[in-house]
């Protein structure tokens, strides 16, 4: 609110201007305030019916549960036993496993590709080694072996 400067009439007195827009001012924001709290108050008032709304409902769910778990027989509360109630039949179903499904991506299909390979090699190399060194007798000792583990 700007400041105004009050200067004084002839006779002395200051202006009655000033205080007349002093007085309007006055009743403006007497007026604004009035309309904040009834503003305020309609608020409240939402606010609170739909909470009491909310907390009806909420009240209304946990009785209707309460009456699903429960039987009444004569005012009183019977909750049904675990004996009472029998567990659903299972039922199996076949499924692939996660490798299965893992392989049929391409990316881990060429991972696998590439260890079997590498595997290969490795054999390879063992094998052209024990060759070239002890002149095949160990490739025919292998053999054996294994046949011999098999019967």
């Amino acid at each position: 609110m700007a400041a105004r400067n009050v200067s004084p009439n002839s006779n002395g007195n200051s202006d009655s201007g000033g205080e007349n827009n002093a007085f309007i001012d006055q009743l403006k924001i007497q007026h604004l305030r009035n309309k904040t709290q009834k503003l305020k108050d309609e608020i409240l008032n939402n606010l609170d019916s739909q909470l009491e709304d909310l907390l009806e409902d909420f009240c209304q769910e946990v009785e209707e549960s309460n009456t699903h778990g429960s039987s009444h027989t004569n005012g009183e509360v019977k909750k049904t036993s675990s004996r009472d109630r029998e567990l659903p039949d299972k039922v199996f179903v076949s499924r692939r496993s996660v490798l299965t499904e893992l392989f049929e991506i391409s990316h881990i299909q060429t991972l696998k590709n590439i260890f079997i390979a590498v595997l290969i090699i490795f054999s390879m190399n063992t094998i052209l080694a024990d060759f070239i060194e002890k002149g095949g007798q160990p490739i025919r000792c292998m053999a054996e072996a294994w046949f011999q583990a098999r019967y």
